[in-house]
């Protein structure tokens, strides 16, 4: 399956779907959503999957299992609004517990369109091994943040409202006060969104953050060993 672009006309009827969220508005437009919507992101994920298992080749890569469904689940959630103006898809390894593993993303709305990498919701143990890795200095971590600084990333999520980590080093602050960890950037070149060249776009960005990610993964394994 070729990916050739998303289009204004899938941008416009998510979001009036969301608007109405109604049920027979969307039965009746369903194919429409179909076609201008699902199949494409079906399509960039088909061709997304190689690179992304060269990443790591663990790495969910099966399209329907990648996509969240227009649909919402309300049963947990205050929120009863039934359909989403947006849609993402999430490369990890399992998909059971995709919120609270690390995990690649690409996500689209009408405002803009994002791709990052990191967690939904960090579980607390291994934010602990993750902050503890940090403090020793790991090898790995080291590159991070400066890394950070001059990319085009972006710490994204939640942070304790107190310091708690004031004698470190000002750029690891950041890290270590996060409550989950997750980096994000976000872009309007809608040239490149609705063309094959969101394919290359996003292979090279989700690249940059593969020691990021692996990082992540390795404060998971030392979380697991305690």
């Amino acid at each position: 399956m070729e990916f050739t672009g998303f289009c204004p006309q899938g941008l416009d009827l998510l979001l009036e779907n969301r608007l109405r969220d109604n049920k027979a508005f969307y039965e009746e437009n369903k194919p429409a959503l179909r076609q201008t919507v699902i199949e494409p992101f079906y399509a960039l994920i088909e061709q997304l999957g190689p690179a992304m298992l060269r990443l790591d080749p663990q790495l969910i890569v099966e399209p329907k299992k990648c996509l969240a469904r227009l649909r919402r689940d309300t049963r947990f959630t205050r929120d009863k609004t039934m359909y989403r103006d947006h849609v993402w898809c999430v490369f990890v390894r399992d998909k059971s517990g995709w919120s609270s593993k690390p995990c690649f993303y690409f996500s689209l709305n009408q405002e803009d369109f994002s791709y990052g990498a990191g967690y939904y919701q960090t579980p607390p143990p291994v934010m602990a091994a993750f902050r503890e890795l940090v403090l020793e200095g790991d090898k790995d971590f080291a590159p991070l943040p400066e890394w950070l600084e001059r990319s085009e990333f972006e710490l994204d999520g939640e942070t304790y409202r107190r310091n708690r980590y004031p004698q470190q080093p000002e750029r690891l602050q950041p890290w270590l006060n996060s409550r989950s960890i997750s980096v994000r950037a976000a872009s309007t070149d809608w040239e490149t969104a609705f063309s094959p060249a969101l394919v290359p776009f996003l292979e090279d960005k989700l690249a940059q953050l593969a020691p990021l990610y692996h990082f992540l993964w390795k404060a998971e394994m030392r979380a697991a060993q305690k």
